[in-house]
């Protein structure tokens, strides 16, 4: 599913940025590029970040 409309960033891709590092939703912006030009994602983008998070200890990002 794309997230980023404007990008073109799918949800994997958001996904597998956010399992490379262990990085805040801004830096995964950085990175790849989602929420960075009209910012409609970047609600999508905190969220799936906190998802990832959690996946990998369910006690973090409470």
């Amino acid at each position: 599913m794309i997230i980023c409309l404007c990008k073109a960033i799918t949800e994997r891709r958001l996904r597998a940025s956010v399992q490379r590092a262990d990085d805040e939703p801004v830096d995964v912006q950085r990175r790849c590029g989602a929420g960075t030009s009209c910012g409609a994602c970047r609600a999508d983008v905190e969220r799936i970040v906190l998802d990832e998070r959690r996946r990998v200890d369910p006690l973090a990002a409470k």
